[in-house]
This record gives structure tokens, sequence and C-alpha cells, in this order.
């Protein structure tokens, strides 16, 4: 195979080698009748011109000669022949142009496939053993003279390509056209230093043959394109379509040279596509590492995939396996997904590595196993739970948090009457006047409200909370503050924080607050079901179920609608309820600035205990 390769590759060089050509031309232009590159041509007929004119010269002469001296004769003769001459010559408009030529130096491309199916061993040698692809072609260009034969009459350049195009290196010509059948030795210098096999490696998950084709194709260059080498094994898995940009490159007139490597057998590769883990993680809290994998020339047969843990610190360790499952490779080139849970014991740095258990006949091992670090830490979020008053979701939630040993909760009661005690680590009796106090919070929780207890100064801390510091705020809308500031111009910045849209008055038909007798499901969108924040079990159809049991609220705060850009997770279902065609926004959310804002029309959501005490944990 690397003898058929150094072969083909000294046949592609000569062929290039013979493209250039060039000339000199001299060109006699008749303006009005074209061009002459033979200046016989030219001659013939302006000597026909001036043979009609010397005749009726002569003529005119011999009419008027009883009336004239012969002297004046032939000086009216010779005056009449070179005016009618002149009028001749400006009429053809008669031009001798030289064409100059600056010649460039054409340009070869070299382009070589890297990606990872170029890694596959399949390459027999005459030891009759077997090497890569792309050890073979680096062979194959070591062994052959390819770079000093085409360096006699182009530049080279040398791009390899995987999901993109690298330009590695480039040699510039270095023998002129004229002495061809010359050695060089300054060529033979430049080849014999060449490294191939650094040049050449797999490293791509994607093969875009003819966005590299296009790309080369596009560029613009000092010299004309003489012509473009490509060595790959033939597969393109992405991008567009080699065969266009070939069509493209034909009617442009530029040959396209390929060398195939690579076996006529179909592949056989296992392959972790994706890995997915937590960037952090706390201790004794179940982590979800999931992975991808794919499969080619396996179908109808099993493998197993297993996950092992180990000290990041520890470099070239196995690690302890602590999951392991077995998938089926149903179809040709199918991507079946693989999840593992587990839960870190301690506080550190760990690596998670997959991999497969691949059967003897993968002939790529490099991409049998991926890993990823995972954080684990002990650090305590902060929380700000905000309340008008203890409503029942408020005081849930406290003892939640509390119980939670990396939590930190902070509360401002705000009807509280002075010396009140709370189950807090911290009670505050006004919002946080400094950027110090207030960005020490994670997340803040607010149950109705009365934002008119801050001043601007606190209301653009909390903005800038936000919006700069990537604050995570859940407002509750409730009947008894809400109402108060929705309407005033002074709470604006308030407002924009919500990711809905309020009344701009309150009517008797829409009074601000929607209520029922009975209550009513919520109905959630397909955003709601999609976000696994929301979910009350492992996954989306366990969650869905949960919620279809659950009876629903009795109310929930009018809005208009939500803000451009923000997501409905949910609405009240009471057909009742408001007077357009959509039903009340429950459950919405968006991202302000760097910041993240979820919204929920009433503070009810303590009613998923009816079904279980573990609902409510889990949604918050």
């Amino acid at each position: 195979m690397i003898d058929s390769i150094s072969q083909s590759t000294v046949i592609f060089g000569q062929a290039i080698a013979a493209e250039a050509t060039a000339r000199k031309l001299v060109v006699y232009d008749l303006s009005r009748f074209g061009q002459f590159d033979d200046p016989r041509t030219l001659w013939i007929l302006v000597g026909l011109a001036f043979a009609a004119l010397a005749l009726l010269a002569i003529r005119s002469y011999r009419r008027e000669r009883d009336a004239l001296s012969a002297p004046i004769g032939w000086l009216l003769t010779g005056l009449r022949v070179t005016t009618i001459a002149a009028l001749v010559l400006f009429f053809l408009g008669l031009e001798k142009r030289f064409d100059k030529q600056i010649k460039t130096d054409s340009e070869v491309e070299l382009i070589v496939d890297t990606s990872q199916s170029m890694s596959v061993a399949d390459q027999p040698t005459t030891a009759g053993t077997k090497v890569s692809r792309l050890d073979a072609i680096a062979q194959g260009l070591a062994d052959s003279d390819v770079l000093a034969q085409l360096q006699k009459n182009h530049n080279v350049r040398l791009s390899i390509f995987d999901s993109k195009l690298n330009k590695i290196s480039r040699w510039d010509r270095k023998v002129s056209p004229e002495s061809e059948n010359s050695t060089d030795d300054a060529s033979k210098e430049n080849e014999s230093v060449v490294d191939w096999q650094s040049k050449l490696d797999p490293r791509g998950a994607e093969t875009k043959l003819g966005s590299a084709l296009r790309e080369v194709s596009q560029e613009s260059r000092p010299g004309p394109l003489a012509g473009i080498v490509i060595l790959t094994d033939g597969g393109n898995n992405s991008g567009v379509d080699p065969l266009e940009i070939a069509d493209l490159l034909k009617r442009q007139q530029t040959p396209i040279y390929t060398i195939g490597v690579g076996s006529e057998q179909p592949r056989r590769n296992l392959r972790v596509q994706e890995l997915t883990a937590p960037a952090r993680v706390y201790p004794e809290d179940k982590a979800t590492v999931s992975c991808l994998i794919q499969n080619e020339g396996f179908t109808g047969r099993s493998v197993d995939v297993e996950l092992y843990l180990r000290d990041a610190a520890v470099t070239g360790g196995v690690g302890e396996r602590i999951g392991r499952e077995t998938i089926a490779c149903a179809e040709e080139g199918e991507i079946v997904p693989v999840e593992f849970e587990f839960e870190p014991a301690t506080a550190g740095r760990l690596a998670v590595e997959v991999k497969i258990i691949a059967p003897a006949d993968d002939q790529y091992a490099a991409d049998n196993s991926r890993a990823a670090e995972i954080e684990v830490v002990e650090n305590e979020s902060r929380v700000l739970l905000i309340a008008s008053g203890a409503a029942r979701d408020y005081r849930f939630l406290r003892n939640q948090l509390r119980r939670d040993r990396y939590m930190l909760v902070d509360v401002w009661l705000q009807l509280a009457p002075s010396g009140i005690s709370q189950d807090a680590d911290e009670l505050l009796l006004a919002f946080p006047d400094t950027k110090q106090e207030l960005y020490e919070y994670d997340c803040i929780v607010a149950f109705d409200p009365d934002w008119t207890l801050l001043d601007s100064h606190q209301v653009s801390l909390l903005e800038s909370w936000v919006a700069e510091e990537a604050g995570g705020l859940v407002v509750v809308a409730g009947p008894i503050h809400t109402a108060s500031w929705v309407q005033s111009p002074e709470h604006i910045a308030i407002r924009s924080l919500y990711p809905v849209e309020f009344q701009k008055r309150l009517t008797l038909l829409d009074d601000g607050l929607y209520g029922s007798e009975t209550p009513w499901p919520l109905e959630f969108s397909r955003d709601g079901e999609d976000s696994d924040f929301l979910w009350l079990g492992d996954n989306a159809s366990e969650s869905q179920l949960a919620w279809s049991e659950f009876e629903g609220v009795f109310g929930c705060y009018a809005v208009k609608g939500p803000k451009p850009g923000a997501r409905v997770l949910a609405r009240y279902s009471d057909p009742d309820a408001g007077i357009s065609a959509d039903r009340p926004v429950y459950l919405a959310e968006h991202f302000y600035g760097a910041g993240r804002v979820v919204y929920l029309g009433s503070s009810e959501l303590w009613r998923l205990h009816s079904l279980s005490v573990q609902y409510f944990e889990v949604l918050y």
C-alpha cells in the first residue's frame, strides 16, 4: 500500500508539472476591424489601401494637367495622397500594442484528511504488518520525490482538514521551467527535512471534504491554482457535498488529483461521541453522568460501557469502577444514550471516565473512552427570603432550607413586629443597603413583597445584582401588596425585572386577581414540560404524571401577558379567568442580563404536600 502511494504521488507530481506554459505577444490592433497576430496580413491590407489612393491621385492629376504646370500638378497630387492616407489611417485606427506579461508562480494545494478515521490501522506494509492510514500517507510522501517534482514549476502548500481546513506548511518554487531536467540541490534539501509524521496527526471528529475544497477554491492567492491534490479515505460525514464543489472546480478548469487510502471493507468502530458531567456537585448529592455511544459495523451486537471514578490529581490511573451498562446496537450508525448516577462522598476534584469494552475487531481504540472533571464542593449557598407576611409557602421553604446544611438562610419578614423571633441565620429589618451586603446572596425569593419599602438606591442595587452578578430571583405575586406598586411610575425598574407585563389599569373586568372557589390545575406549556427544574420525578413522563394528579391552585394574579423573550411555563386553567383567549400566566421565566428571574402567580404550591411531602422540596 505504501509503495502504491509513492508511485501515485510521483505520477500526479509529473502531471501537474506539465501544466505551466507561457508566451509573449505583440498584437497589431485595428480598433474597428479586430486584432492581427500575423503582421503580414496587416501589411497586405495597408498596401492595397495605399495602391487605391495612388490611383485616385494620379487620375485626378491627369484630368487637371492641361490647366496646371507639371510642378504644381505633382505638388497637388502629393498633398492629396498624404491627406487621403492620413484619413484612411485615422479611420482604421491602426495601433501597434505590446502585451507585457507579468508571470507569477502557480500554486498547488496538497490537502490531507486528518479525521479520526485516518488513524485506523488497516494499511499493509512489505513486512506483513499494518499501519494507520495517515502513517501510510506520511511514509509514501517521504519515500517519493513528489515535493521536488511539484516545486520545479509551482509553489506548494500543505493543508490538513477534518471539521475545518488548517494551513500547515508552504514550499516555494525552486527550479525554473527551462531547467526541468536538472536537479536542484536546494529543493532536495527542502524535501529531506520535511517531517511528515509530525505534520499529519489524526484529531478531528468530523470529515468535511466538501467544505475544505470550497475554502481552497475561494481563497485568493498571488498565482493561479494549477491543481488540488487530495489524500483521504473518502469519508465525508458533514458539510457541503464534495461533488458539487468538484463540478465547480471543473468549470473553472482546476484539476483535482485524488489518492485514496483505507480498506474496502466496512469500517468497524465504537466510540464515545459525547460525555456530559456536572461541573460542580455537593457531597452526598446525586450526580448524573451521561454519554452517547455510536456504533459502526456492530449492528445486532451488544457491548458493555463502564464508568470509572478517580482523584483528578492522579494522572494515568484507572480509578474505581462505579457503574456498568450493557447496550444493544440495533441499527447501523445508531447513537445510544447511557446514564450513570453516583454520590460523591467527599469534597475535591474528581475525574470521571467512560470506557467502552470494545470487541477485538474494533478498528480504532483511541475513541473508546472519554473523561471529564467534576468539582465536589462544600461551599454554602446564601439565600434571602423576603415576605410581606408569613404565608405557608414562605414557612415551608424556610424550614426546608434551614434543614439543608449547605444553605445559609436570611429572612426579611416585612410586616413582622419588632422583636419577633424567626428561624433564620440572620433576621433582617430592612433590605440590604450596600453591594457588600447584597452581593453575598446567591438567590432571593420574594413572596408578595412590598417593593415600596425600597428606596431608589436599593432598587438600583437589586437590578445590578440580577443583571451583573447573575443573581437568581424568584418573585411570587400575591393579593396584598402586588397591586400597590404595579401601577406606580416610581417602580418601573422593579417591573422591568419581572418576566410578565402588568395591566396598565385595573378594571371591574380585570381586577388584578383571579380566584375561584375550587382549585384548577396548572396547564404546562411545552417549555414547562421540558424544564427539568420543574420536574417532580426523575424524568419528564414521571413529572407530568405527578403534576396531572395535582388538584391545582385557587387563583393567581392577573397580568397582561409574558414579555418578549420570556418563556411561559404554565397557565392557570380556570376557563372563566380573564377576558382573553389565553389563560392567565402562572409560571414564567426570563434572563435579565446575566441573571434569571422566575415568576409565580400565587403562593399556593405548598398544596403539593397533599400528594407528597417531597414534591414541594423537590420543586424548590
